[in-house]
């Protein structure tokens, strides 16, 4: 008996240590297990607090349901909807008009945009949405394709550019108005060539003439006439004047050298 017993205690002992052992693994694991979980709820918390603080409108869009699972407070607001819940209860093609500037079905070209994302890759482009109130206003928009679990997925990011086609729309009217004050101020300038051709040309040929009597001039006078001469000739030949470009005019004007040439002259 006392050998059996003995024996007994030992084998008792022994599945007690391994019991023990187990026990400690099984702690060991679940610490791990335990850390990993912790670690991927931190990753969690920071993409949906990522997801949820964005200033551009995130939403996911179930393609087999062809509703909105989720989204931010950001499209909420751009959407001018009243709270998250009612924004899910809406479709896709019920925060866009029936047609796009460009002449297409909103609900055509939201679903050949969507059907890219899966077969192209991600898809940006502009986009005319809408809110509640039937107000509409540009957005650029980027399609993304979210396989999860067999479902597919579409992450669609929504930004409103209205103040920046707004500018764009005053830039462009501004290079306009620059654009027709150009035409005019060409056409100005090819008037006033016009007129000062005839009467310049006229001096030209008079400065010639006067300059065959030189033996009954002053040397200042003659001085006068060839400066006459030079500067008629240049005006008459500056490829300026072909142009309509305001160089020549301003040299004629500044330098009044008619007014002076016959206050020598006469």
């Amino acid at each position: 008996m006392t050998l059996q017993n003995t024996s007994n205690h030992q084998g008792q002992s022994c599945e007690l240590k391994d019991l023990s052992s187990k026990y400690d693994d099984a702690l060991r694991e679940m610490s791990a297990l335990r850390t990993q979980v912790n670690f991927f709820q931190r990753k969690c918390n920071k993409y949906e607090t990522l997801f949820n603080v964005s200033a551009d409108a995130l939403s996911i869009i179930d393609l087999k349901s062809g509703t909105f699972i989720e989204c931010n407070d950001s499209a909420v607001r751009m959407h001018g909807v009243e709270s998250k819940s009612n924004f899910l209860n809406l479709r896709p093609d019920q925060i866009s008009p029936e047609h796009q500037p460009c002449g297409g079905k909103s609900q055509v070209l939201a679903a050949d945009y969507i059907g890219k994302t899966f077969s192209e890759g991600p898809q940006l482009f502009e986009w005319i949405h809408s809110r509640l109130d039937g107000s509409v206003f540009p957005c650029l928009v980027s399609l993304t394709a979210l396989p999860v679990d067999g479902e597919q997925l579409v992450l669609a990011i929504g930004r409103d550019i209205s103040d920046i086609t707004e500018a764009k729309t005053n830039l462009e009217k501004h290079i306009q108005l620059l654009e027709e004050k150009r035409e005019k101020q060409s056409h100005m300038f090819a008037v006033i060539g016009h007129e000062l051709r005839t009467p310049i040309s006229a001096i030209k040929m008079m400065a010639e003439d006067m300059k065959l009597e030189t033996h009954e001039l002053g040397r200042k006078r003659v001085w006068t006439l060839e400066k006459c001469q030079r500067i008629s000739q240049k005006y008459l030949t500056r490829s300026d004047v072909e142009k309509n470009e305001p160089g020549p005019y301003k040299q004629i004007i500044n330098e009044a050298w008619a007014e002076r040439c016959f206050e020598h002259m006469m």
